[in-house]
């Protein structure tokens, strides 16, 4: 298939978290992957992204996975991108709601995101 523009991407962030999303998937970045100099792995628990029409597309949840293929990025720490089933309408999004484990040999700790 030839490749014909590149798709464009908004951008959301919130303390902790940068999220770049276009109509065919979405990439996460978090802050402060290290604690005490070590790498923390995060791990997607949940991931919703809510319309302005009060409709949601749950991504990640309980149980769930709604999505063709998620990679953590080793190579750049923190970052997960994400690539969705079906196409999102990134002109009527008003949250995207992200819940991660997140942790190293220190222990792990959860942590909840909303951008809008």
């Amino acid at each position: 298939i030839p490749a014909a523009e590149r798709i464009p991407a908004d951008d959301y962030s919130t303390d902790g978290l940068t999220v770049s999303i276009s109509p065919v998937g979405m990439t996460l970045c978090f802050d402060n992957v290290y604690n005490d100099g070590e790498y923390e792995e995060y791990t997607l628990q949940k991931l919703v992204i809510s319309y302005s029409d009060g409709s949601t597309y749950v991504v990640v949840g309980t149980n769930m996975i709604n999505y063709m293929s998620a990679v953590y990025d080793s190579e750049n720490n923190g970052i997960i991108h994400v690539t969705f089933n079906r196409l999102v309408d990134v002109e009527t999004i008003s949250n995207i709601s992200v819940e991660v484990v997140h942790g190293s040999s220190h222990g792990t700790t959860e942590a909840s995101y909303s951008v809008s």
